[in-house]
């Protein structure tokens, strides 16, 4: 089976009868104030308990290339980018009526978001997978029919890339995001200032806090002072005119202790609070 037919086949999906969900709502942070819920799994009981407790509840899904890359990995992917790219194409075209109308069976059965948390990592630490040329000949228009959907029902995008993927920001601000995450710092997104300056009241910036300064082991005065300095300056320029919400900007790894992140929430609400 070639590539490019595997594609065609995983985008072949028949909507279930029943769509389910599930919701990860920390027990342990009573101030969390943001559901995350994936399309395909959605636990009811759970989702109840986020609109109980009005949480921001948002929809979880990948873009049609994160959904391919996951069906035949990145490479082959990408190799078919360059070799066919009027098939892939048509794969993005084919998977985005897919996900409308996966999201529309959702809204029959009467649940209600308040926003789309979208999946696609684009990029790697230097740069893009490909050229803005070619996002916005192959990509773009099937990212702006899914995003404009979304903006029809009143649902703000989250875009979630990991990588420097500066290149396709402004492209995805007219496809319709509204927030990006997580901006890494180490893969182009270090200057918060910068980075405040260029994107200020047209993107809400999520992320771009550093979780590598919460890795230097069990808390000393020293630490204690380095994670609050850091915090403080950083969230300081983030947070200046709106527009931020707080974000690591990695997974917080197993190496983080406890004690560290409760520290850094604690600096999150003593300089970060509007």
């Amino acid at each position: 089976m070639t590539p490019a037919e595997r594609i065609k086949r995983t985008l072949e999906f028949k909507i279930p009868d029943r769509v389910g969900i599930y919701g990860n709502i920390p027990k342990n942070f009573p101030e969390f104030d943001l559901a995350l819920f994936d399309l395909y799994k959605i636990n009811r009981e759970k989702y109840k308990k986020a609109k109980d407790k009005e949480l921001f509840i948002t929809l979880s899904l990948s873009d049609p290339f994160q959904r391919a890359a996951e069906e035949i990995g990145l490479e082959s992917l990408l190799l078919l980018l360059a070799e066919n790219p009027e098939k892939v194409e048509d794969g993005f075209a084919q998977d985005t009526k897919f996900l409308i109308k996966r999201v529309n069976a959702l809204f029959d059965e009467g649940l209600k978001f308040d926003g789309v948390w979208v999946w696609s990592d684009l990029a790697y630490k230097n740069g893009t997978y490909f050229s803005a040329e070619t996002y916005k000949k192959i990509l773009y228009p099937h990212h702006k029919k899914l995003f404009g959907f979304f903006e029809k029902q009143g649902l703000p995008v989250i875009f979630h890339c990991d990588g420097n993927c500066k290149a396709f920001i402004p492209l995805l601000l007219e496809a319709g995001i509204r927030a990006l995450n997580p901006l890494e710092i180490d893969c182009g997104f270090s200057d918060a200032k910068s980075l405040k300056k260029e994107y200020n009241k047209k993107l809400v910036l999520f992320g771009n806090m550093p979780t590598a300064v919460l890795e230097k082991g069990p808390l000393s005065g020293a630490g204690k002072k380095e994670i609050e300095t850091i915090f403080k300056e950083r969230l300081q320029i983030l947070k200046a005119g709106g527009g931020f919400i707080y974000h690591c900007d990695n997974p917080i790894p197993e190496t983080v202790s406890l004690e560290n992140y409760q520290f850094a929430l604690d600096m999150v609400k003593k300089y970060g609070i509007y």
